[in-house]
């Protein structure tokens, strides 16, 4: 069975704050996500949707970064409203996403690789941020990651 969820990770705060990256999967491939995904395997697009299986708006498709999903941007008036998330990024330029829990990168964060395509319900007891919080509907900010183990300051 394809992997659809998502490595969960969390920012540590102190002096340093190490993300560690907690594989987690979803109980399901979605057919509607994986239809979506097939017509377009490597746009360069990272993907949101408002709910689970790619269905509802697609409140994000953006080829940069973005700092806050509820300013003016490439994304806009999408905070805390991803249901499922898609990542048809570039190989090796685009091949990871981490999606934050908060604007500017902060809070906990979760990875998506390309070869993970997409994570179909993030409503999953799995799908969860490591301070416990599912993912779902708290996704305020993204930005394409060659590594999800990093030092953040």
């Amino acid at each position: 069975m394809r992997r659809t969820g998502i490595r969960s990770a969390a920012v540590a705060v102190g002096i340093a704050a190490l993300a560690v990256m907690v594989p987690t999967t979803t109980a399901h491939a979605g057919p509607n996500c994986n239809g979506i995904y097939k017509e377009n395997p490597t746009d360069g697009n990272v993907r949101a949707f408002d709910y689970e299986d790619c269905y509802g708006e697609m409140i994000a498709e953006d080829t940069d970064n973005d700092v806050n999903w509820d300013e003016n941007g490439d994304v806009y008036n999408a905070n805390d409203r991803a249901g499922s998330v898609m990542n048809n990024g570039f190989p090796d330029t685009y091949d990871m996403v981490a999606f934050y829990q908060h604007a500017h990168y902060q809070g906990g964060y979760a990875c998506l690789t390309r070869g993970e395509k997409y994570a179909d319900n993030l409503n999953q007891p799995t799908d969860i941020y490591p301070n416990g919080l599912i993912i779902n509907n708290t996704i305020s900010s993204h930005r394409w990651v060659f590594d999800c183990h990093w030092m953040v300051t």
